[in-house]
Formats: C-alpha cells, sequence, structure tokens
C-alpha cells in the first residue's frame, strides 16, 4: 500500500489565497477601465458660463442642453457677423486708399510710421533731451533723424524715426546736435553711419504704400494689445 505524501501546511491555502489575489486584481482592472470610459465619454459644456460635465450623445455635440446650444449658435453668428464687418472695413479702407492722391496717400503711410516708432519707444525718453516716459508737457512725435525734406528715401525707414517731444521735433527741427548722440547709443554708431550713406530721394509706388499701410497697422495692433497687457489694461 503506497502511502501519500504528507501535504506541508499551508499549501492549499496559498494556492487559494493566490487565485483570490487575482480575482482582486482582474476587478480592480475591469473598475478602472469602466472608470476611464465613463471619463472619457463625459465632457465639459462650451459654453463659459456653464462647464457642466455631460455624455455627448454625438461626437459633434460641446453643448450640455438645448439652451447651452443657442448660447453657442448665436455667438458663432456674432463672430461670423463680426468678421464679415471686419473684411468689408478693410475692402472700403483698400478702395479708398486706392483712390487717394498721392501726397495724402504719402501723408497717411507717414502717419502710421510715426505712430508705430511711439508705440515702439513708449518706454523711452525723448530721442533729443532729458524729457523721460512721464512727459505730459506737450505731444510725442515720430521724429526723422534724416529729415524727409533732405532723405525721401528713409521717410519710412524705422531705424530713422524715433520718439521726441513735440519741442524738440518741431520748435528745433528735431536737435539734431543732441539726437546723434543719443541715437547712435541707442542703436550703433554702425547703423547711423548706414543711415547718412543711403540714396536721398525714392519713389514709392502706390501698391508699395498700400502693402506697407497694412503691414504698420498690424504693427499697431500688436504693440497697443502687448502694451495695454503690459499695464494690465
Amino acid at each position: 500500500m503506497m502511502r501519500r505524501s504528507p501535504v506541508k501546511p499551508g499549501t492549499a491555502l496559498m494556492k487559494r489565497t493566490a487565485f483570490a489575489r487575482g480575482e482582486r486584481t482582474e476587478a480592480r482592472e475591469v473598475t478602472k477601465t469602466i472608470t476611464k470610459a465613463a471619463r472619457e465619454n463625459k465632457h465639459k459644456c462650451a459654453v463659459r458660463t456653464c462647464r457642466a460635465e455631460f455624455v455627448r450623445p454625438q461626437p459633434f455635440v460641446t453643448w450640455c442642453s438645448p439652451e447651452c446650444g443657442t448660447v453657442l449658435a448665436l455667438a458663432k453668428l456674432d463672430k461670423q457677423r463680426e468678421a464679415k464687418a471686419k473684411s468689408q472695413r478693410a475692402a472700403d479702407r483698400r478702395q479708398k486708399e486706392e483712390g487717394m492722391a498721392p501726397k495724402k496717400r504719402l501723408s497717411l503711410v507717414q502717419d502710421l510710421a510715426n505712430k508705430y516708432a511711439v508705440l515702439r519707444d513708449h518706454l523711452d525718453g525723448c530721442i533729443s533731451c532729458d524729457k523721460g516716459p512721464p512727459w505730459t508737457g506737450g505731444a510725442w512725435h515720430g521724429s526723422h533723424f534724416k529729415s524727409v525734406g533732405s532723405n525721401s528715401a528713409l521717410r519710412f525707414n524705422l531705424l530713422n524715426i524715433h520718439k521726441a517731444c513735440n519741442e524738440c521735433n518741431w520748435h528745433k527741427s528735431g536737435n539734431i546736435i543732441n539726437y546723434e548722440p543719443r541715437l547712435k547709443i541707442k542703436i550703433g554708431a554702425d547703423r547711423v553711419e548706414w543711415l547718412r550713406n543711403q540714396p536721398r530721394s525714392r519713389d514709392f509706388s502706390t501698391e508699395y504704400l498700400i502693402r506697407l499701410a497694412a503691414v504698420l497697422r498690424k504693427k499697431i495692433k500688436r504693440l497697443e494689445r502687448r502694451i495695454a497687457a503690459d499695464v494690465g489694461i
């Protein structure tokens, strides 16, 4: 008669424990999968004043209720109308500029270039005197190092235009005696020498001026937004 080997104590218990552990692990994985699926199916309403969680009935639905859907639809219509109006204003402005007299067009683009230079230098004082940025005794101008009369080729060159007070720009013809050494510190002596050696005159085509006006308007808008953000407006 064969004798059975004695079962070591705890062997059966270990097998049952391992099996139970496996069941628990599997149950946890299933729970995670279900939870993850539920989380992925829940989305926040696209309406900023709502942001309620909901389950999308269709992939394209971003609103939690008909009321929120109406809010989004009206907002979309407003954006479309605004974009259309903006495009129309740009077209009207371009058409108006195309019919401008040459002198008026030159003056318009010059005003834009001067405005950009003043905004660019909003943290600086006058290029020709000691008036600092807080000065409020008059207007800030875009002052030319090489004047438009002496060098029309540089009239729109932004290296040639810098922020100055109206006293220096108007009453002292730019106050060039002080303008030049300060300009050398600001942009470098090599660039000042480059400005000195540029051709004295240039003809600007209508197409060039229209494109330049559009570029300057974009630059001005970007600067205005940046300055407003810096001061917390």
